[in-house]
């Protein structure tokens, strides 16, 4: 299942973002956050594609511009998100974001890295696999990152395609593949000195990054950073 919260509504930007997803092999199940208004957009676009589209909408207004409170905000869905995944009791989900293109394959191929983790000795506990994406924001840093283990931060990896297979710290969520059990594990906890995508995934006891799935970065002027 395909999780993805959503707050854009420009009809092209929400047309090309959906495209990709249909032109994948993710199943055709998703489940839309509805986390502003006049989103139902998204609704009518995977529909007519002829995805199983289930949905929650939420009673927030458009997202703020202050980052301070867009990092609140942020929280907040992850935090209903854990709670919706865990109710809905899927086995495999893949979470994404609206504004990512991901590649045709994204599905077979996370989905075998993580099959593999779960087989072997090494990797007993919860486990999540992600591709990668570049920032939006200044400098285009990698999304997958190595803890410095000498002052404690979180540095973006030098990653290109087709690296193989890569462990990681952390990552953001464009394009986590992992399952509803082992994401029930995670405790999402507010911060205001640190962004809640890293405190999610740095809690997964093996993160792996597959360097084969990488996904374009859609800003809102259309550009698309690879």
């Amino acid at each position: 299942m395909l999780f993805l919260p959503v707050t854009r509504t420009d009809e092209k930007h929400v047309a090309r973002v959906v495209r990709a997803f249909d032109a994948s092999d993710i199943p055709k199940k998703v489940y839309l956050y509805l986390d502003a208004p006049n989103t139902e957009i998204w609704i009518d676009m995977f529909q007519k594609r002829g995805w199983r589209v289930s949905y929650t909408q939420s009673s927030n207004d458009a997202p703020p511009k202050d980052r301070q409170e867009r990092w609140l905000r942020h929280y907040l869905m992850r935090k209903e998100t854990q709670s919706l995944i865990a109710h809905l009791k899927t086995d495999y989900v893949l979470l994404s974001e609206d504004d990512t293109i991901v590649p045709k394959h994204i599905w077979k191929d996370l989905k075998k890295v993580y099959e593999l983790a779960q087989h072997s000795n090494h990797f007993k506990k919860s486990t999540a696999i992600t591709g990668v994406q570049r920032s939006r924001h200044d400098g285009h840093y990698i999304g997958v990152m190595h803890k410095d283990a000498d002052n404690g931060c979180y540095d973006p990896m030098d990653l290109h395609l087709n690296d193989g297979i890569q462990y990681a710290d952390s990552c953001g969520l464009y394009a986590l593949f992992t399952t509803g059990a082992d994401f029930a594990t995670v405790d999402i906890e507010w911060s205001e000195y640190e962004p809640i995508d890293r405190i999610i995934t740095r809690q997964f006891d093996t993160l792996l990054c597959d360097t084969n799935v990488w996904c374009a970065h859609r800003l809102d002027n259309g550009t698309e950073i690879m």
